[in-house]
């Protein structure tokens, strides 16, 4: 069991923009909502106001593909790395099976014979074997990465991509 997959891959930056991907994409599901860009906004003091309708409509769109395309460039580096380590295990684990040499129990994590003599050695045991059985009844929990996988990463992208179309189709209109 690889620890790196139920750790937050995930900087400070990349949540903090993911937030605000999914604040700027709820702007735009509103919008598409109530289907009416809105009369008059305002931003850094300045007023926009209706018979700039269609000029707002396009900002908001070109702000919303921005926060996309930085929330994407940033983020799938970041799973890149996460998921590293777990792919690697996977596949040297393939490749040896490719070998006539090795079958599948070569590759289960057995514990090592007892060394009488080691009382270091029966201490780690014990404890390899105490993590086996833990990782063993919180299986069912473990499984849930994949759920954190969906919220965290493909939720807000398809989440955006909904809101920026949304925005598109009535623009456009």
């Amino acid at each position: 069991m690889n620890e790196s997959l139920y750790k937050n891959p995930f900087s400070e930056e990349t949540i903090k923009l993911r937030r605000n991907l999914l604040a700027v994409s709820t702007v735009n599901i509103f919008i598409w909502v109530t289907y009416e860009i809105p009369n008059s906004f305002s931003l850094f003091g300045l007023t926009f106001s209706s018979f700039q309708n269609p000029h707002l409509g396009w900002f908001i769109f070109t702000i919303s593909l921005y926060f996309l395309l930085h929330y994407l460039s940033i983020s799938f580096p970041e799973i890149a790395i996460w998921l590293k380590p777990i792919l690697e295990s996977k596949y040297r684990q393939k490749e040896r099976m490719k070998h006539p040499a090795f079958g599948v129990t070569d590759f289960l994590d057995l514990p090592g014979p007892y060394d009488g003599e080691n009382i270091d050695s029966v201490i780690e045991d014990a404890k390899y074997e105490a993590r086996q059985k833990t990782i063993k009844r919180l299986s069912l929990f473990y499984s849930f990465i994949y759920l954190k996988i969906v919220l965290d990463v493909l939720l807000p992208i398809v989440y955006s991509i909904f809101g920026i179309t949304v925005l598109l189709v009535l623009i456009i209109k």
